[in-house]
């Protein structure tokens, strides 16, 4: 329940029982969000990253890459890094491990996980934006990875031993890439198992937890990893070169 009335932008997060791979944690319910977001159109790359920074941090080194082996810390000095350096307001007051974000700051953040959802989605109810799997794990029996998952994501059934140059698979209709596969992404919320079927207005996550949500699987995980509603929790200070992220801000107009 919130004062209103509000105009805003309605979705179904979460997947129904029925979709192949789903999880325990994919509860279906109905999200509003007040405000739209712009999103950049692939995670951000190794070339970004140490050219604002002054270091590359990942394992599998490619300008075009995307940066991995990044904390939830190193996600969130980029974004007030980035922002600054554009004139933008930083989204993020950061005292050591306590961060606290200013929701109406201009600047570049992470998504929420239902702002990422909703992208990812694009308006589509499917497991993935193409459509829905067939075969959930890495290849079938006949040794081929499942065709959606191939079309519009890097994991485990097509990418080989490491991620991949941003944009080598299909954009979704919004015009966002590797929203499934190649690196999982850092999202703002602390994780909770239990996400609920109530409508819920303009989601941020519990006040405080000790794990982080990671969307979108990677190029080292199945298929079913990569569908638009599934979602893990992750250590916010562990680096791994699974894991990367995407920027995102309020939008101008």
């Amino acid at each position: 329940v919130a004062p209103g009335p509000y105009v805003g932008i309605v979705f179904t997060m979460g997947s129904p029982l029925e979709e192949l791979g789903r999880d325990t944690d994919e509860t279906l319910h109905t999200v509003v969000l007040t405000r739209e977001v712009e999103f950049a159109p692939h995670e951000v790359t190794q070339e970004e990253f140490e050219g604002l920074m002054g270091r590359n941090p990942s394992r599998h080194v490619g300008p075009d890459r995307p940066v991995e082996n990044v904390t939830w810390f190193d996600a969130v000095d980029y974004c007030n890094a980035l922002s600054l350096q554009e004139g933008l307001t930083p989204a993020y007051v950061i005292n050591g491990t306590d961060v606290t974000w200013d929701r109406e700051a201009d600047g570049w953040r992470l998504p929420t996980e239902a702002e990422w959802e909703r992208a990812c989605r694009a308006g589509t109810e499917t497991a993935l934006f193409n459509g829905d799997l067939t075969w959930p794990a890495c290849v079938d029996t006949l040794g081929a990875p499942d065709p959606v998952a191939d079309a519009s994501a890097w994991f485990c059934g097509n990418a080989g031993s490491s991620h991949h140059a941003v944009e080598g698979k299909l954009a979704n209709s919004r015009g966002l890439h590797d929203m499934h596969g190649n690196v999982w992404e850092w999202c703002w919320d602390w994780y909770v198992a239990d996400l609920g079927t109530e409508v819920v207005l303009d989601p941020q996550g519990p006040p405080g937890g000790s794990q982080r949500v990671i969307r979108g699987g990677s190029w080292y995980y199945f298929a079913r990893e990569c569908r638009s509603a599934s979602r893990a929790p992750y250590w916010p200070n562990s680096a791994d070169d699974i894991v990367g992220f995407r920027v995102v801000r309020n939008a101008t107009e």
